[in-house]
C-alpha cells in the first residue's frame, strides 16, 4: 500500500479543458495533500505554470489553440526535470510515443482510475525528485546547481559555499514543507550544538541574500522546529 503522506504540499499543475473532470480531479489530489492549480488551454496553462512553478504537470492532449504536446514542449524548455504526465483519451501507440517524444515522463489513457493516477504522480515524484541523484533544481526564477554549488538568476550566477549549497538541496527537495532544524544539524554538521546552530542560521540569512531578485521565494522560521523554503 502506498503511502501518500509524503505528497504534502507537492503543487501541481492540471491542464484539463473537461470541466467537470477537471474538477474532480482536483478535489480528489487536494484531499491527498497536492495544492493544485487548474487551466483549461495551453496558453493559460503556460501563464499559470510562470507564476505557480508547481513540482508536477498532469497535462490533456486535445485543447482548443495549443496542444498538450506543445505545451509539455514549452514547459521543458523551463524545467527539463519537472514530472510530467499525460491524461488523454488518445490511445494509438503512436500518440503514446508522440506524448514521451515531447517530454513526457508517463502517459495514462481514459478513462482512467484516479487511485492508478494517485500512484504514478507518487512513483514519479519519488523517483524523479529523490531517488535518480538530481542535482539541479528550479526555485522561482533561481536555477540552482548542487554540483556546481552554482545559483542562477537570469544571466548572473554566483558561486555559493559547501554548507550552503547542502543545506539549500535539502530545503530545495521539500519545498514548502518543514525540516526539523535537529535533523539538519546531524545530517550536515554531524553535531547538534549551540555553535552549529547559530552557523545554520547564519548559512540561511545568507540564502535569503541570494534569492532577493524574486519576491515569491521565503525562507521562513519554525522557531523551535525547524526552516520551510516556500515559493508562493
Amino acid at each position: 500500500m502506498f503511502n501518500f503522506n509524503f505528497l504534502f504540499m507537492h503543487k501541481l499543475l492540471l491542464v484539463e479543458d473537461e470541466d467537470m473532470l477537471s474538477m474532480i480531479i482536483k478535489d480528489t489530489l487536494e484531499t491527498k495533500g497536492f495544492q493544485v492549480m487548474t487551466a483549461h488551454n495551453g496558453t493559460e496553462a503556460i501563464a499559470i505554470y510562470d507564476k505557480f512553478i508547481p513540482d508536477i504537470a498532469v497535462l490533456d492532449i486535445m485543447m482548443e489553440g495549443m496542444s498538450g504536446y506543445e505545451v509539455a514542449t514549452e514547459i521543458r524548455k523551463r524545467n527539463e526535470f519537472i514530472p510530467l504526465l499525460f491524461l488523454s483519451a488518445k490511445s494509438q501507440t503512436a500518440d503514446v510515443l508522440k506524448g514521451f517524444e515531447a517530454g513526457a515522463n508517463d502517459y495514462m489513457k481514459k478513462p482512467f482510475s484516479i487511485d492508478e493516477l494517485l500512484v504514478r504522480l507518487q512513483v514519479l515524484l519519488r523517483t524523479i525528485s529523490r531517488n535518480t541523484g538530481k542535482t539541479r533544481y528550479q526555485i522561482g526564477n533561481y536555477l540552482f546547481d548542487s554540483v556546481a554549488q552554482s545559483l542562477s538568476f537570469g544571466n548572473e550566477s554566483v558561486t555559493i559555499s559547501f554548507k550552503e549549497a547542502k543545506l539549500l538541496q535539502y530545503l530545495a527537495e521539500t519545498i514548502n514543507q518543514v525540516v526539523e532544524k535537529d535533523r539538519v544539524l546531524e545530517d550536515i554538521w554531524g553535531m547538534n550544538t549551540v555553535y552549529t546552530s547559530r552557523n545554520m542560521d547564519v548559512v540561511i540569512t545568507k540564502l535569503r541574500r541570494y534569492f532577493k531578485n524574486d519576491e515569491r521565494i521565503k525562507f521562513i522560521n519554525l522557531r523551535g522546529v525547524g526552516y520551510k523554503l516556500v515559493v508562493e
